[in-house]
């Protein structure tokens, strides 16, 4: 209140000490006013009185109470509801968060602060280093400056409007923050006034909201205009790192600036913003926080202003603010854990303001407001809740105003992409577009690849480069330099159909963008029949093989299907389909000779099978389709072997029960089992010592190595018998042997093993060859192993003229020559077996025959 002159004060009061107590002293002051009614007990003194109609009359009789009561360190607060009162209070006193002489302090940190992380914003886009003395230039001029001079007109409006409204002001000061948080990266907090506003009395509501809306009012107009400056100085490209901070504005903001620059210039400029743009970042963030409806902020005091504290500190409010602040903190705590930093501003604000509800929040006596019954005047009121609500909604933050995870680096992606080109007639030329575009926020260049995974027959893909430079698939590729952001570029794949009778495999094509993930799309042609497989399905039995594949027929013609393979033949009903003017799938199945499979396998371990088929009139079908029977990396023994292969087995190889436990292998004739499988014979070992072992095998039974687990077994036997793998007497399993090479196949990352055993005695034998090629895409080591052999008048059993290399490049082929020296009637034992990019090549010798 302003102080008044001695001719504005009411005449003195004359005290009676002999019969007053200090009640009826403040009483006979509040008569002077008032007419009261009688006292209201309590702890403080309180009378009810007599309402007063006149409101301007009212208002003078309240301020001429309270300056009387002044000189007594006390004041009056009037209530108006039904029951009018009087209440003595004691006088606060008006306190600030830190002492006067702190003040000038806070505002020099606040400068070095806001200094030191303007520099690091400016380092972190690519604008220079620490050392560079410009950028501390750049920081003070168009970082720290703008803050300061804002926050400097600021502290004097608020104290004009402070010093019109005739209340006590000393300033107000800045909280510096210097820390280097991503996610709160301006080097200061919050704006604090000084004495706080909460320690002060108000006399009336009006007051108490023009003070309170000042200051964040000032922060969110000028934040504003600082932003669309920053924002108009920001560069649409830079020398940036691959990733960093990336800024989010609010939703009205973003419209505005998009309509001025565009959309896609924002989101480049919002990766490296100007400082001064961080600047009014700062403002809009802290004056739209500060409106927040939280105990102490000046949010709060405008919503006691706007409906009086009983209403605004009630406990129902209290507790739905309470609730709200929860839900909101549920709500930051749902991104991945890696996003969660970027909310952490968000977290603390919600944590500190659920701990201000708590203790403050149901206190209907702060703010203190000395008529909190008055309400505002009719339009006052009305600009403030305009006011108020529009700052709240249109400048609501977005949910990570600093996202300081996100990639600025350069992300070329396709546009549109089709995985599906249909009705491509026979016989024809066509082409297809593939749009890139730079949808990353620094220009890169950008890399193609283009490979078609299997074989179509009669197709002709081709990809045409933006330079025109084209390329024939089935590998491809484009690329090209500095595509910019938002930027597009065409590639075109063209294609040359086959005719009608070839067309029914649909081709398909993968295509990457650098080293991201694989994109197929498919050709679909126009034609009566046609295929979505890309070979046949085997069911991994060698001696029953079984081939299915899945067919569409769109013919109103029957078809006339067969296999022209020896071995192989379609069962009987899928030699003639029926015609339908509908769509129809259909399953063929075929059946095979026992290794029919292995006979023309190529050197990927696929063997490729003709179908050819008529139509009713006339047109002809003839596909050339796949069955993978082995991997890509094969090695072939001798044309003269055969493969043992598990009938259950998917692919070529010994059961699990193969290893150090069987003791022989019987080869019986398989019609002379009559169903009962026995192990009359064995393996017996004569003698060991450390690289030296000797084994004698008795009639009836085989030499019977340790070998790895899963190994293919290559020997000199016939179709149409059985191989038993014993122990003693125990039968471990059962093997069928099938016509066929014998292979070495490499199945999950390892090599299996071939095994051979010869009489020394046989030329072969003595010089025998082993021929090993890498058809890999890396070096194999190759070293050998000896058993040390059978010690005789002729000396060691096995050598090499010439010692292996110590490793196999990839498409190398190694030709090793064996030498078997022995007695008449020893045996020699060679096989190879390899894991984890090695392969070892075994060598023994051993007494005995093989029955």
């Amino acid at each position: 209140m302003g102080r008044k002159t001695s001719d504005d004060l009411p005449p003195p009061l004359e005290v009676d000490e002999s019969v007053w107590d200090e009640r009826d002293l403040l009483e006979r002051i509040i008569e002077r006013e008032y007419s009261t009614i009688d006292r209201i007990s309590g702890p403080l003194p309180a009378w009810s009185i007599h309402p007063v109609e006149d409101e301007s009359d009212a208002i003078g009789r309240l301020h001429r109470s309270i300056d009387h009561l002044a000189g007594l360190n006390l004041t009056l607060r009037l209530r108006r509801r039904k029951r009018w009162s009087a209440i003595v209070l004691p006088r606060p006193q008006p306190m600030g968060l830190i002492e006067n002489k702190w003040v000038l302090l806070a505002w020099a940190v606040t400068t070095l602060s806001t200094l030191l992380m303007g520099i690091r914003w400016l380092v972190e886009n690519g604008h220079g280093n620490w050392s560079d003395h410009s950028l501390w230039l750049r920081s003070g001029l168009e970082y720290t400056a703008p803050i300061v001079i804002v926050l400097g007109l600021g502290y004097g409006i608020q104290r004009t409007v402070m010093r019109m409204l005739d209340m006590p002001h000393s300033g107000s000061f800045p909280i510096p923050f210097p820390f280097p948080l991503a996610a709160w990266p301006f080097g200061i907090l919050t704006m604090i006034s000084f004495p706080r506003m909460e320690s002060m009395m108000w006399s009336d509501r009006r007051r108490l909201a023009l003070a309170s809306l000042t200051m964040p009012l000032i922060l969110c107009i000028s934040g504003i205009f600082l932003i669309l400056i920053g924002v108009a100085m920001t560069p649409t490209s830079t020398e940036i790192v691959s990733s960093g901070p990336v800024i989010h504005f609010s939703a009205s903001i973003n419209v505005v600036l998009s309509s001025l620059i565009g959309a896609d210039d924002l989101g480049l400029r919002s990766a490296w913003l100007h400082p001064t743009a961080m600047a009014g970042l700062w403002m809009v963030l802290v004056g739209w926080v500060m409106l927040l409806p939280v105990p102490t902020f000046p949010g709060s005091r405008l919503l006691v202003a706007l409906v009086g504290p009983d209403q605004a500190n009630s406990r129902l409010n209290q507790f739905l603010r309470a609730a709200i602040i929860i839900v909101v903190l549920i709500l930051l705590f749902q991104p991945p854990s890696e996003q969660v930093d970027d909310v952490l501003p968000w977290i603390l604000l919600a944590i500190a303001a659920l701990m201000l509800n708590n203790s403050l929040g149901g206190d209907v006596s702060t703010p203190l407001l000395l008529d909190p019954d008055r309400d505002l005047d009719r339009r006052l009121k009305f600009r403030v809740s305009f006011a108020l609500i529009t700052l709240l909604l249109l400048l609501l933050p977005a949910y990570a105003p600093v996202a300081s995870s996100e990639d600025r680096s350069a992300n070329v992606i396709f546009l549109d992409f089709d995985e599906i080109v249909l009705d491509i007639p026979p016989d024809s030329e066509g082409s297809k577009s593939i749009i890139l575009q730079q949808n990353g926020l620094t220009p890169s260049s950008w890399y193609l690849q283009a490979n078609q995974p299997n074989r179509a027959e009669g197709w002709l893909f081709t990809l045409v480069c933006p330079s025109s430079a084209t390329s024939v698939l089935p590998n491809a590729e484009c690329s090209g330099t500095e595509l910019l952001p938002g930027e597009t570029v065409k590639i075109d794949i063209t294609w040359i159909s086959p005719p009608a009778e070839t067309i029914g495999p649909v081709p398909s094509i993968d295509f990457r963008i650098g080293v991201g993930e694989w994109k197929s799309m498919s050709f679909l042609p126009s034609a009566p029949a046609w295929t979505n497989d890309t070979g046949w399905e085997w069911n991994g039995d060698h001696v029953s093989p079984v081939l299915e594949l899945n067919i569409s027929l769109d013919s109103e013609y029957p078809l006339n299907l067969s296999l022209p393979q020896s071995g192989l033949a379609l069962d009987s009903a899928a030699t003639l389909i029926e015609g339908s003017k509908v769509v129809q799938k259909h399953t063929l199945r075929a059946g095979g000779e026992s290794g029919s499979l292995l006979r023309n396998v190529d050197d990927k371990g696929m063997f490729w099978i003709e179908l050819e088929g008529r139509f009713d009139n006339g047109q002809r079908l003839n596909w050339n389709l796949s069955v993978r029977v082995g991997q890509g990396n094969l090695v072939r023994w001798s044309d003269g072997h055969v493969v043992f292969t598990n009938g259950t087995s998917a692919s070529p190889s010994l059961p699990a029960p193969w290893n150090n436990s069987v003791t022989a292998l019987r080869v019986v004739p398989t019609e002379s089992m009559n169903g009962t499988l026995r192990c009359p014979g064995s393996v017996v070992q004569i003698g060991s010592s450390e690289g030296v072992i000797e084994w004698r095998a008795i009639p009836s039974a085989v030499l019977a190595m340790p070998l790895p687990t899963e190994a293919n077994l290559s020997m000199r036997l016939f179709p149409s018998t059985t191989v038993l793998g014993c122990d003693g007497q125990n039968l471990q399993f059962t093997m069928d042997v099938v016509d066929g090479p014998p292979l070495l196949v490499n199945t999950s990352g390892h090599w299996t093993a071939a095994w051979d055993s010869l009489l020394i005695a046989d030329e072969t034998a003595q010089n025998s060859t082993v021929v090993i090629q890498n058809m890999g895409e890396e070096a194999v080591r190759l070293s050998s192993f000896s058993y040390g052999g059978l010690q005789n008048t002729q000396g060691l059993g096995l050598s090499f003229e010439i010692a292996p290399p110590n490793s196999v490049e990839p498409g190398e082929n190694v030709t090793l020559n064996l030498s078997f020296n022995g007695a008449q009637g020893d045996r020699a034992t060679a096989w190879l077996s390899a894991a984890d990019g090695e392969i070892i090549i075994h060598l023994a010798s051993h007494l005995g025959e093989v029955v």
